[in-house]
């Protein structure tokens, strides 16, 4: 189980904003609820307590990262498709 108690990571991907680290992670669930995603922001090792701020390219840079490493599941890329005809 991870630090926050609610499952441990099973992969990430990040882009780098500046001197900050914005992290997506897929986080595994403890039970019968389904997969968890984070969004995180990491500087010198530290993570920050607020949200992390992105321009439109960095959030999108990051969402292809995520969908490529399989963090982001079929079912979203279908619902959102479907929701934007994308």
């Amino acid at each position: 189980m991870g630090k926050n108690g609610k499952g441990k990571q099973l992969r990430s991907v990040s882009v780098d904003v500046g001197d900050t680290q914005v992290v997506i992670e897929r986080l595994d669930p403890t039970g019968p609820e389904p997969l968890r995603i984070r969004l995180a922001s990491w500087s010198q090792g530290k993570m920050f307590s607020r949200p992390p701020v992105l321009t439109e390219q960095e959030l999108v840079a990051l969402l292809q990262k995520a969908i490529r490493a399989k963090i982001l599941s079929p079912d979203f890329l279908t619902s959102l498709h479907s929701e934007f005809e994308i």
